[in-house]
């Protein structure tokens, strides 16, 4: 069951649509920032067979709202959601 649009999860969810960044994306961003999330944990709680904890919800929504000012602010530039630190610099170097 899909959970309501002004939940959490359905806020997180949209956000995530929003800019264009898929779930694993948003695990593996989250994870980097410290958040202990798996891409597991965010697909079972984005599909609504689960609910994130109020920490981690608070967390998440954070980190989606950030994003999404990102993207604002660099509204010119495509962002690869996806790309590690590492891919970052070894295209920096080329």
């Amino acid at each position: 069951m899909a959970h309501a649009a002004l939940s959490p999860e359905g806020r997180i969810q949209a956000a995530l649509l929003a800019i264009g960044c898929s779930q694993r994306q948003f695990a593996d961003i989250a994870a980097s920032m410290q958040i202990p999330v798996s891409a597991a944990l965010v697909n079972l709680c984005l599909s609504g067979k689960r609910e994130f904890t109020e920490w981690t919800s608070k967390k998440l929504l954070d980190l989606a709202t950030e994003l999404v000012a990102v993207r604002d602010y660099f509204h010119d530039v495509p962002i690869a959601w996806g790309a590690s630190e590492g891919e970052i610099g070894r295209a920096s170097c080329r």
